[in-house]
C-alpha cells in the first residue's frame, strides 16, 4: 500500500499500484461519497462494489468506468444505487502513480483535505461536477 487518505473518518481510501480500495462506513453522506469520487475521478478505471454471497463472498459487481471526463454526481449514484450493507467496499481496477498526482501523500493531508472537502461539495451542490 502507497497510501491511505481518511474522509471525515466516514469514508476511507487505501491506495495501492494497481487499485484503490474504498470502504464507506455507515454515517457516510452524498458529500462524503462525492469527495471520494471526485478523488477517484484522477484515475481511469473500472469501480467494482462488493456484493458478497454465500457461495462467493469476495464477488465483485461491476458499477461503472471512471474517466477523468466522468460526472462525479454519475458515479455518486452508481455508488449508492448499490450500497445494500455498510461498511461497503469498492475497488476502482486502475494503473497510475502516486508520484505528482492528486492521491500524493503530500498533497491530501489533513489541512488540504478540508479545504478540497468544502470546494468539492459547494461544486456539487451547484451541478457543477
Amino acid at each position: 500500500m502507497s497510501q491511505m487518505v481518511n474522509i471525515k473518518d466516514r469514508v476511507i481510501f487505501k491506495v495501492f499500484t494497481n487499485l484503490v480500495e474504498v470502504i464507506i462506513m455507515e454515517k457516510a453522506d452524498e458529500y462524503d461519497l462525492a469527495m471520494a469520487m471526485w478523488l477517484l475521478s484522477h484515475c481511469e478505471g473500472n469501480l467494482y462494489i462488493n456484493i458478497p454471497q454465500e457461495t462467493d463472498p469476495r464477488r465483485l459487481l461491476h458499477i461503472a468506468t471512471v474517466k477523468k471526463e466522468s460526472r462525479i454526481r454519475d458515479l455518486v449514484h452508481a455508488v449508492v444505487g448499490n450500497v445494500i450493507h455498510h461498511p461497503a467496499h469498492l475497488v476502482l481496477e486502475t494503473k497510475f502513480s502516486t508520484a505528482d498526482g492528486v492521491l500524493d501523500g503530500e498533497l491530501i493531508n489533513k489541512h488540504s483535505m478540508d479545504r478540497i472537502y468544502s470546494a468539492v461539495k459547494n461544486d456539487y451542490l451547484e451541478n457543477k461536477l
